[in-house]
């Protein structure tokens, strides 16, 4: 971090290599460590200095809001896929009998039959517990409605859904070591292009979009808030 010299250093013992620009900054990061907490501050701070010698507030205070605006974005996006292919199998079947118990209802597989397009019971039967991301991609293969491919990229995705859903910071998981990010970093934008490759096609662009502006990537801005614990810039699709 250029500059550190000029600025005032943090006083917190779990932040010696921690510098703000003005008392605004610093009284800020004094409620968040309330807010948010003191340990996830201090993950993100130490995964700084693995690539630098010492971390400003508004580095720090800029992954954090990133980190939240990507899981955001994926988990709308994410919940669009499951909407997509739940779709696919209720607009084709059905099952015969009604539900009566929504916390306790199971469906097999074996029920489902071809739709009457009038009614449905299995539409009900999404509201129930048992039904999951993982049950939807069980009853769509097999119903064939899925290929090997579909299905080992939704189970991936399904994975990926759950991890969002934890709320944990995304990029830096539980990592510790420089490496061990970087290949996070490299499987979330995996994980990415294949979202966006099951999207439905009207919602690629804005999907695409909000990633990159998540770190204030726009057409007319191609300088990014981060250089680092980001994803890249996605074009098309993927990620360059």
């Amino acid at each position: 971090m250029e500059g550190s010299e000029n600025m005032m250093k943090c006083r917190h013992p779990l932040f010696p290599k921690l510098y703000f620009t003005n008392d605004s900054e610093k009284n800020t990061f004094n409620d968040y460590l309330e807010f948010k907490g003191l340990f996830l501050h201090k993950q993100v701070y130490e995964a700084f200095l693995l690539y630098q010698d010492a971390v400003s507030y508004h580095e720090l205070s800029t992954y954090i809001k990133y980190d939240k605006g990507l899981r955001n974005v994926l988990y709308r996006n994410l919940s669009a896929i499951e909407e997509f292919y739940r779709s696919r199998l209720i607009n084709k079947y059905d099952i015969e009998r009604e539900l009566t118990d929504f916390k306790k209802d199971v469906v097999k597989n074996g029920e489902l039959v071809e739709s009457n397009g009038s009614t449905s019971n299995l539409y009900n039967y999404t509201f129930c517990k048992s039904f999951d991301m993982y049950k939807l991609i069980s009853m769509l293969s097999h119903v064939k409605l899925l290929t090997y491919r579909e299905k080992t990229d939704l189970n991936r995705i399904r994975d990926f859904r759950n991890k969002v859903m934890h709320h944990n910071l995304l990029i830096l998981s539980s990592h510790t070591s420089k490496d061990n990010i970087e290949t996070e970093i490299r499987e979330i934008e995996f994980i990415c292009e294949l979202i966006y490759n099951y999207l439905p096609e009207p919602m690629r662009g804005a999907f695409q979009g909000n990633i990159n502006k998540c770190n204030h990537i726009t057409a007319n801005n191609k300088v990014p808030n981060l250089e680092i614990l980001c994803v890249r810039e996605m074009s098309n699709g993927i990620f360059r």
